[in-house]
C-alpha cells in the first residue's frame, strides 16, 4: 500500500506557484496590491517576508486560506512577531524622545528667561536633568533592542555595546559636570554652559550611537 505523504510547501513558493496558476506578473501584482515589483520578487524569494496587512492582501488576491500562509512557513511567522515588537519599540523611542525634547525646551527657556511666573530653582533643575540623563538612558536600551531585532550578528552586537558604555561613562561625565556648575554660585552664563554641556554630551551620545548602530543594517 502506498504510503502518503504530505509535502509542506514554503511562503515564497506558495506564492510564487499561486502567481503563475493565474498567470499575472510580479508587475501585475505589486500594481494590485501597491507594492513595488521587487517587493514581490523578495517575497517570492524569500528574502523579506510580508507584514499582516500585506499578508491579508496577498490571500485574497490569491485566494489562499491566511491559516496556511501563517501555519506553514515558521520564518514568516517570526518575522511578523518581529514587525510586531518593532512597532511597539519605535512608539516607546518616539514618547522617550518627545519627552527629552521638552524637558530640555524647559531648561533652556528657564536659563534665558528671567520671570517670576517662570522660575525653575535650582533643585527643580537638577531633578529634571536626572530625568533627562535615565531618559537618555531610556533610549539607549529601546535603541539597543531595536537593533537587536534587526542584526543578528553577536560579534558585531558585542564591539557595539563596548562602544555603548564608554559613550555612557563619558555623557555621564560631562552631565555631571553640567550639574555642578548649575548648582554653583557662578554667574548665569556659566549656569547656561553647564547645562548646555550636558545637553550636548546627551546630544551626542544619542546621534553617535544611532548612527553607529544603524551603519550595517544600510
Amino acid at each position: 500500500m502506498a504510503i502518503e505523504r504530505k509535502i509542506e510547501m514554503q511562503f515564497g513558493e506558495r506564492l510564487k506557484k499561486a502567481r503563475m496558476a493565474l498567470g499575472v506578473t510580479q508587475e501585475k501584482v505589486a500594481a494590485d496590491i501597491h507594492v513595488s515589483r521587487q517587493t514581490i520578487s523578495s517575497w517570492e524569494n524569500e528574502r523579506s517576508y510580508p507584514d499582516i496587512n500585506a499578508l491579508i492582501l496577498l490571500s485574497n488576491y490569491y485566494q489562499l486560506s491566511l491559516d496556511i500562509l501563517l501555519k506553514e512557513d515558521n520564518g514568516m511567522v517570526e518575522e511578523i512577531k518581529r514587525k510586531e515588537e518593532l512597532v511597539k519599540i519605535n512608539r516607546v523611542w518616539g514618547i522617550s524622545y518627545a519627552i527629552n525634547l521638552v524637558l530640555a525646551g524647559l531648561m533652556l527657556i528657564s536659563s534665558f528667561i528671567k520671570s517670576e511666573n517662570f522660575n525653575m530653582g535650582t533643585g527643580i533643575q537638577v531633578i529634571v536633568i536626572i530625568v533627562m540623563l535615565l531618559n537618555m538612558a531610556l533610549l539607549v536600551m529601546v535603541t539597543l533592542e531595536k537593533n537587536k531585532l534587526k542584526n543578528s550578528n553577536k560579534n558585531i552586537w558585542e564591539t557595539k555595546s563596548k562602544l555603548i558604555k564608554g559613550l555612557l561613562l563619558l555623557a555621564g561625565l560631562f552631565s555631571a559636570a553640567g550639574i555642578v556648575l548649575i548648582r554653583s554660585d557662578f554667574p548665569q552664563g556659566y549656569h547656561v554652559f553647564g547645562l548646555g554641556t550636558g545637553m550636548l554630551a546627551g546630544g551626542l551620545l544619542f546621534f553617535g550611537i544611532k548612527k553607529f548602530l544603524t551603519r550595517n543594517d544600510q
